[in-house]
């Protein structure tokens, strides 16, 4: 797929991160796989960077660019200004997989992706000084860019909502699923006993509390059911485990805290039910990997979640206690139905693949590196979610 554009810069900083860090190393793998500019540079951590590449082989010209500082960090805006001046004016376009971009010398040609617009939807998800950060670096990104990517239509709708200047450089190009999650699992679940799974972070707005209460509502028909929930505690409080404590339920909640890709395949394969009852996402990749690695899907009725789950799994306002307890209740003693769930599910998973997000992306990169900050070649009008 290489074509005369140059070089492509990917800012790598998050490749070892949770969900940010999957979207870029999917990528990242397919564009070594099938190289869409003749040499690539990859800005970030040498030693994390140099195992990736020892990973996957390539036929591209790769070159590693060290880059100082976390991100949002100020030493990492420095190392940005410092790599700028001295790489000078050649041409190259630069894609940033999250919105944190540098400040001063904005590159000429560039592609943010924006995976949602939590610091306007949700400003109570984050603490005030990353609220503060994350507004103005978000505007800037997606007003500087020359291309936005969204991971699904209903980003892209809130995002031209918001910002409705920016409306015609978003390409909204959803996420893939990783082939290993239609395959067998790499060991036995992570319980013996029946368990209801949550993946992500505990922020408030992934509304944990209310997985909890619909535990509480299946307790006493199913005394052993537990609660699963995995992935980064991201407050001081698990609000999971806090939940529980107040309705007697502390041991019937376990958390795994973060979890590799062989553990997630393995607690999706076993659940008795994937339970998101997230109030607001982007995209909702767990929701994807679940239904391909065999996990019936109880989901919250956001925007996002309805478009990635497409009418393969139900969907229930994520204040609906009952009903999502319901559905629970119904795939633990409907075999058949449950067998219907599951192969929906992995149909609705087969439609999404990172071998075609790496090709759509790169197109817009062709796009961004043709004509600087000039309209996108598939506009997207605002709309509401």
């Amino acid at each position: 797929m290489t074509t005369a554009a140059s070089t492509l810069l990917v800012d790598a900083r998050v490749l070892h991160a949770s969900g940010l860090g999957r979207y870029l190393r999917e990528l990242l793998a397919e564009w070594l796989r099938d190289p869409p500019f003749r040499s690539i540079e990859l800005l970030g951590d040498p030693d994390a960077l140099g195992a990736f590449l020892d990973a996957h082989p390539t036929g591209a010209s790769v070159r590693v660019v060290p880059h100082a500082g976390r991100v949002y960090s100020a030493r990492s805006q420095w190392s940005w200004l410092a790599a700028r001046l001295a790489r000078g004016a050649r041409e190259r376009v630069t894609f940033f997989p999250h919105w944190d971009v540098p400040l001063a010398l904005f590159p000429r040609r560039s592609v943010v992706t924006v995976h949602d617009i939590t610091p306007f939807r949700v400003p109570d998800a984050f603490t005030p000084g990353k609220r503060a950060l994350g507004r103005p670096m978000l505007r800037h990104a997606v007003r500087r860019a020359t291309r936005v990517v969204c991971v699904g239509q209903a980003t892209a709708s809130d995002l031209g909502e918001w910002f409705p200047s920016v409306a015609r450089k978003l390409v909204a190009v959803p996420n893939g699923v990783s082939q290993r999650f239609f395959g067998r699992p790499p060991g036995p679940p992570p319980l013996d006993e029946s368990y209801v799974l949550c993946v992500g972070n505990q922020k408030p707005h992934k509304n944990l509390g209310a997985a909890v209460d619909v535990l509480a509502a299946l307790r006493p028909q199913f005394p052993s059911l537990r609660l699963v929930v995995a992935g980064g505690r991201d407050t001081p409080t698990p609000i999971a485990r806090a939940r529980a404590a107040e309705l007697g339920l502390g041991d019937a909640v376990v958390e795994l805290g973060a979890v590799d890709d062989d553990l997630l395949h393995r607690c999706y394969a076993g659940a008795a039910a994937l339970l998101f009852p997230s109030r607001y996402e982007g995209f909702g990749l767990p929701v994807v990997e679940a239904m391909a690695a065999g996990a019936p899907v109880v989901a919250s009725s956001t925007p996002a979640v309805r478009e990635v789950v497409g009418g393969a799994a139900p969907v229930y306002d994520p204040d609906d206690v009952r009903g999502m307890a319901a559905e629970v209740r119904t795939l633990l003693t409907d075999p058949t139905l449950r067998a219907t769930r599951i192969a929906d599910g992995r149909e609705r998973a087969s439609q999404f693949s990172w071998a075609r997000a790496a090709r759509e992306t790169a197109r817009v990169l062709h796009d961004a590196a043709g004509e600087a900050r000039a309209p996108a070649r598939r506009p997207l009008t605002a709309e509401r979610a």
